[in-house]
């Protein structure tokens, strides 16, 4: 293994991912990062059926990665939900804070909440929305940073990941 584990962020193509920014800032001991855009010549971005049929592509690309000496390697998605909206910005703050408002209101009984995605930005809004919901938030990028970690045995900042990181 190389002196300081290596993850790389495997994205579709033209879709540079703020989480190779993001995962090396909240470990507590060195990593290296590494952006990889797929390449699928040909695919139907606007056709989910298409998208949901990369799996071989991924796995492939992932396989060559580890050949390549990377430790870890995670996939985020495009960003299908800002489609109409100014910003990415934008998108989150609407999702993140107006979204789960609403649906606290709703679940009030709910133990957790799980965002699943879609290109939403949680890491540095997390404490806030945790703190206002008054309940956990697990969300796809802070997961993928958890699940990272643990899989290269490396320690997350306190509070990083919010109350998932107190996850054994």
């Amino acid at each position: 293994m190389a002196e300081h584990p290596i993850f790389v962020i495997v994205t579709p193509p033209g879709w540079y991912d703020p989480s190779v920014v993001e995962f090396a800032a909240i470990c507590k001991t060195p990593v290296r990062s590494q952006h990889s855009m797929i390449d699928i010549p040909g695919l139907d971005y606007d056709d989910l059926n298409a998208i949901a049929g990369t799996e071989p592509q991924i796995a492939r690309a992932a396989h060559l990665l580890g050949l390549a000496s990377a430790s870890v390697v995670g996939m985020t998605g495009t960003p299908f939900v800002w489609t109409g909206l100014d910003a990415e910005a934008a998108s989150s703050k609407h999702l993140l804070r107006d979204t789960l408002r609403l649906l606290a209101g709703e679940a009030s009984d709910a133990e957790t909440f799980v965002s699943l995605g879609s290109g939403v930005r949680t890491l540095a809004a997390l404490a806030a929305l945790e703190g206002e919901l008054g309940r956990p938030l697990v969300a796809s990028d802070t997961a993928l940073y958890w699940a990272m970690a643990r899989s290269l045995l490396i320690p997350l900042r306190s509070g990083a990941v919010g109350r998932l990181g107190e996850c054994r």
